[in-house]
């Protein structure tokens, strides 16, 4: 629910959004587990998309972020961080992520995928 206003909670992007033009069943029937399955998403997709995770900036995105231990990233973390993207073009992986877009795709996978 969305902050105990009793509405259900709809992510502004989906996991159908970011399967289009296949849909949920036709990716669990033929990929799911069995294959990789590339496509591209529409400009309005992307748009959403970026918007719900801060426009890709960096230090936003990490600030909603948790470690491993449930602490918050520090300043010192975020420039590690940075600086690992921008100098040594390493991937940065924040897999305790709480962006707006994080909690979209986790909540629509679970509606979608979860039973």
């Amino acid at each position: 629910e969305d902050g105990g206003s009793g509405r259900e909670y709809e992510p502004e992007v989906t996991l159908a959004d970011l399967l289009a033009p296949l849909s949920l069943d036709e990716f669990t029937r033929d990929y799911w587990g069995k294959k990789p399955y590339a496509t591209s998403i529409d400009m309005d997709t992307l748009q959403r998309l970026s918007e719900r995770f801060y426009s890709g900036e960096l230090d936003d995105v990490a600030q909603s972020c948790r470690k491993d231990d449930n602490s918050r990233h520090t300043a010192d973390d975020i420039g590690d961080l940075q600086a690992q993207l921008e100098g040594g073009r390493r991937t940065v992986c924040l897999p305790f992520c709480f962006a707006p877009g994080a909690i979209d795709l986790k909540r629509s996978f679970i509606d979608s995928m979860g039973s």
